[in-house]
């Protein structure tokens, strides 16, 4: 697993135009749920990050990770602080774990 992260690293990390390596910064959904773990193993991958909690800090990131949680309070708060909207709206990368991913589906049966 840990080769696996780090191939995706690399090829994140690889600026295609220029040939030259670009360190990206990954943002972790820091509203409820269990983000601190998805931090510490950027952490110890040695991938920048950083706790996302509103708007600004979202428009900072290459990337954004939805942790699991609780689905209705964080959707609640994403919307608090216009999140939702932005994510929406961008083409940012976005993964989602458990309540993360919950979130990022159109539709579920």
């Amino acid at each position: 697993m840990k080769q696996g992260l780090n191939m995706q690293r690399e090829r994140l990390s690889k600026n295609s135009e220029e040939g030259t390596r670009k360190m990206v910064n990954i943002g972790v959904l820091a509203l409820q749920g269990n983000f601190r773990e998805h931090c510490s193993i950027l952490n110890k991958l040695k991938i920048r990050n950083v706790e996302v909690r509103i708007l600004k800090e979202l428009k900072t990131v290459d990337g954004l990770i939805i942790p699991g949680g609780e689905s209705t309070a964080i959707s609640k708060l994403m919307k608090k602080e216009g999140i939702d909207k932005e994510l929406k709206r961008s083409k940012l990368p976005v993964f989602g774990t458990c309540a993360g991913l919950i979130l990022l589906a159109k539709n579920i049966s």
